[in-house]
């Protein structure tokens, strides 16, 4: 029914999303195969951003990366109130409620885009507190929210490809994703359980806050 069908904006849902939502049943579910060629298909056409757009704080439906998001204008921008929570850097949000574990930036290879997205807070009453600037504000206090990303589909590929057996496939779709961040690529053993913890590892880092991180790995019994 969708086959055809192009949506005028990504708040709608097309073939692409519809395959993104499969591939997460079928990641929670344990249909590998599924798993693997409906992240395929969704991510098709959406190119993994720049490094350097990684900076921009994740709050632009028109970034090349979202398969799916709800857009904001300034007259109807009610979800843009939960940057207040999710921002931590940008002097207009309310409550920098969302601060980093040490060991959390510890994951980050130095080079990767996402390591410089750390920085302490020295303000006062904040002392001590890390924040990690991956979501921000636009200048006038609203932000578009990301439902999907390329890199989600990306990490089920990787995860689905690894618990099916095929390993190498899960690394070449890894490192896809690591090579987008400047982070260093995976060259370490191919065994099946090795390769799925670093696929876990990348996902929690790519995740980290929202993109369905708890769910899909609550559902698994696999939190960190």
């Amino acid at each position: 029914m969708l086959q055809n069908y192009s949506r005028n904006s990504k708040d709608k849902i097309d073939r692409s999303v519809v395959n993104g939502l499969l591939a997460r049943v079928y990641l929670n579910t344990g249909d590998w195969a599924k798993a693997s060629a409906s992240a395929k298909i969704a991510r098709n056409g959406y190119a993994l951003m720049a490094p350097e757009k990684y900076k921009e704080g994740f709050n632009d439906i028109s970034n090349g990366e979202w398969i799916w998001g709800h857009g904001q204008t300034q007259e109807q921008s009610g979800e843009s109130y939960a940057f207040h929570f999710l921002d931590v850097s940008s002097s207009g949000s309310y409550y920098y409620s969302f601060m980093a574990d040490p060991y959390f930036k510890d994951l980050f290879d130095t080079n990767d885009i996402r390591y410089s997205l750390f920085s302490w807070d020295g303000n006062p009453g904040r002392e001590g507190l890390l924040r990690y600037s991956k979501f921000k504000f636009k200048a006038n206090l609203i932000a578009d929210i990301v439902y999907m990303r390329a890199a989600e589909m990306y990490l089920i590929e990787a995860e689905a490809e690894a618990r099916n057996g095929n390993v190498t496939n899960a690394v070449t779709a890894l490192n896809q994703l690591k090579s987008a961040r400047n982070a260093n690529q995976y060259s370490g053993s191919l065994a099946q359980n090795d390769v799925i913890k670093e696929v876990l590892i990348e996902r929690r880092k790519n995740c980290s806050v929202k993109d369905f991180r708890y769910q899909t790995s609550s559902e698994r019994r696999e939190l960190w």
